[in-house]
């Protein structure tokens, strides 16, 4: 189907050239099916059920993150609106705060509960957005762009293909390339500890809920997945209905 949709849309095929040519290839693929099909009692099933336990895993995956990143852009606030009311009046410290965010435009959970409890800001704030794209690899010259927010907050958003590892503090260095000189021997990376409990109404399936929470509780910890130095990073506890 998405051979042949393709076809359609890219190649641009006549839709009665794509009709037979794949119509042809669906009937030879229905005659192995109904001959395959004899061979699931005597054991073909363990494969299929192999198969929908993968699919329930992926979809469930997809289906979850799409929800949860959802849910995280309702209950952030938007970063223009919190650099218009930043409160001149809280205290700067020395050094560079770095708060990890999942997006570019909303205010990273880390950085709310920071103001929150500890009611302190640095001197200089990054917010670090990792975007994976489409693509193996990404050029070094459109690795990194940088955002100059104001009031001493910046934001970058760092590039990688779906073959690299992300590596945040080395991508933060090479920021100076690009207008933003970071002494990184003061940073302290700031990242939200989530913890996921079932919603009372929730858009996924109890299966699903339970499974996701699973998964996304099993995740590679964001300092090792984004290369951050252990005694540099502050984790900050946050709670999500999903």
């Amino acid at each position: 189907f998405n051979v042949a949709l393709v076809a359609t849309k890219q190649w641009r095929w006549p839709l009665g050239n794509v009709i037979l040519f794949f119509g042809a290839l669906g009937i030879i693929d229905l005659l192995f099916l109904a001959a395959n099909s004899l061979k699931i009692p005597e054991g073909g099933w363990l494969p299929l059920l192999i198969a929908a336990g993968m699919f329930l895993v992926i979809d469930t995956w997809r289906r979850g993150r799409r929800v949860h990143l959802e849910i995280i852009r309702n209950e952030s606030l938007p970063l223009p609106l919190f650099l218009e009311r930043a409160d001149k009046s809280v205290q700067r410290v020395a050094g560079l705060g770095v708060f990890l965010s999942s997006r570019s435009d909303i205010v990273p959970g880390a950085l709310l509960h920071n103001l929150k409890h500890n009611k302190i800001l640095h001197e200089r704030v990054v917010i670090a957005n990792v975007v994976v794209e489409d693509t193996p690899m990404v050029p070094p010259e459109k690795r990194i762009e940088v955002e100059k927010l104001g009031k001493g907050f910046f934001g970058v958003r760092i590039h990688h293909g779906f073959f690299e590892t992300p590596d945040v503090p080395k991508a933060l260095e090479d920021a100076r390339r690009f207008g933003l000189a970071l002494d990184m021997s003061t940073a302290t990376f700031f990242i939200g500890r989530e913890n996921l409990i079932p919603a009372e109404r929730s858009q996924l399936g109890r299966i699903q809920n339970w499974l996701y929470r699973a998964i996304a509780g099993n995740a590679l910890s964001p300092v090792l997945f984004y290369n951050l130095p252990p005694n540099r990073v502050v984790e900050l506890g946050t709670q999500t209905a999903i």
